[in-house]
């Protein structure tokens, strides 16, 4: 597939996210065996997936038309005492060949109070895309 990505608001304060840009030609791999799932991010979007997450193969299953799929985040962040990695979710619909839905993008925290926005915040990309022709 090849997505469009737009942002939108940055309530979890990722540095270098601007609110509405938008990224196109991203390249998303999708795998399946049986109801499981795997997509693999390409091009530029998958080393900045590997430096905030520590991933860029999502993880999930398929139901229908609908996907949901996960990167449980391993770069742990800090601030204080608050210990944190991002986690991101993707909950995608799939229409004959073309791809939609968001990624939301949420803080997995030890509930520190130092932890202030990120023990609630989530930032969320939306995504719309097509599969090349065969």
């Amino acid at each position: 597939y090849s997505l469009s990505l737009t942002n939108h608001e940055n309530a979890c304060m990722f540095p270098n996210w601007n609110e509405n840009a938008t990224t196109t030609g991203v390249q998303m791999t999708l795998t399946q065996n049986g109801s499981s799932v795997s997509a693999t991010a390409g091009g530029l979007v998958a080393p900045a997936l590997d430096i905030y997450l520590g991933s860029h193969v999502f993880t999930g299953e398929l139901v229908g038309e609908h996907m949901d799929l996960h990167i449980a985040g391993t770069r742990a962040g800090s601030t204080g005492a608050c210990a944190y990695t991002i986690n991101a979710n993707v909950s995608a619909d799939i229409d004959g060949d073309v791809l939609t839905g968001p990624t939301t993008y949420v803080a997995q925290h030890n509930n520190s109070p130092d932890c202030g926005y990120l023990l609630t915040c989530a930032n969320e990309q939306a995504f719309n895309g097509t599969r090349p022709p065969r």
